[in-house]
């Protein structure tokens, strides 16, 4: 019998991504793209385009209003993905991504919102309801000017109550991370940058990324996905510590990348485990590798465009 991930994926701060292909940046001075790309963003809802790529079930959870909140429902109905938007009187965001020839990456990026009391508490109440018969609830992305920074927090407390069963992913930085990761979700994703600030001090190496991903696991009995970019990912949990390298490649567009490689991952080691494969640690080995180039083929494509279940496996 085949068992599928239900996954909920909340994105309290979406966007629309425009991505701007150039030769250089010229400062103070017109520049005309080479390209132009716009898509769906956020960590959350990018998620849910990786999951159902991959044949998950998977709802998106988000705040969504005005004329961009209309177009983020075009995109996700285009890929026939299952949402549930809680409307909102401010508009969705835009986040401009500006991509130099030379590999140079630069990005601007709207603060959202605001949002009102009103619509908070209907987005609380639609995350619950639809946690209650799903496996894995992933939280993620910025929190959005009306919403407190723990959030995150009270949202992970009130499902341990109401969903024990419940996995609890945990993907955003700084105030929103600290304060969640208290509340002991069963895994968080944090890059160098995200992991340094958690732990108040820069992380550069494989080993530093280790040991600071083992005091957290320790602490809290949380499990560690560390993504370094290029340098491929660090997996600290219950059975043990993985490392794994990143293919190399030619990078088109590092948006969505990191959620690509948390959602094969994840997608990978439930599907293994549910077929009932009984090693764990090799398990989680070949998660890693094959999360690794599912985010090498994201990075090839331009914008946040989901790379195929084969073209996912093409760095295996």
């Amino acid at each position: 019998m085949i068992i599928e991930l239900k996954i909920i994926t909340v994105t309290l701060n979406p966007c629309i991504d425009m991505a701007f292909y150039v030769n250089t940046i010229k400062l103070g001075a017109l520049n005309r793209a080479q390209n132009c790309v716009s898509s769906v963003g956020s960590k959350g809802i990018n998620v849910s385009r990786v999951l159902k790529m991959l044949g998950d079930q998977t709802i998106a959870i988000a705040f969504a209003g005005g004329i961009d909140g209309d177009r983020l429902s075009a995109y996700l109905d285009i890929e026939n993905i299952e949402y549930e938007f809680v409307k909102t009187a401010a508009n969705v965001r835009t986040n401009v991504k500006i991509i130099e020839d030379n590999g140079i990456y630069t990005e601007f990026n709207q603060s959202g919102g605001p949002i009102n009391a009103d619509e908070k508490e209907k987005m609380l109440k639609q995350i619950y309801k639809a946690s209650a018969d799903a496996d894995v609830l992933f939280l993620g992305g910025s929190v959005p000017p009306g919403v407190d920074k723990d959030i995150y927090a009270e949202i992970i407390k009130e499902v341990k109550k109401t969903a024990p069963h419940l996995k609890v992913i945990l993907d955003c930085d700084g105030e929103a991370l600290e304060k969640g990761l208290k509340e002991k979700p069963a895994l968080i994703k944090p890059n160098q940058y995200e992991l340094s600030t958690l732990c108040g001090k820069t992380v550069e190496t494989v080993e530093e990324i280790e040991k600071e991903s083992l005091k957290i696991y320790e602490k809290y009995n949380t499990a560690v996905l560390a993504t370094m970019g290029a340098d491929g990912a660090v997996y600290t949990g219950e059975e043990g510590t993985f490392k794994v390298k990143a293919p190399k490649i030619k990078a088109k567009s590092a948006a969505g990348a990191g959620d690509t490689f948390l959602s094969a991952f994840l997608h990978y080691k439930w599907k293994r485990t549910n077929d009932g494969e009984k090693n764990p640690q090799k398990i989680v080995e070949n998660a890693l590798i094959f999360a690794a180039s599912a985010a090498a083929a994201k990075v090839e494509k331009e914008g946040t465009d989901i790379p195929t279940v084969d073209e996912m496996k093409k760095y295996i």
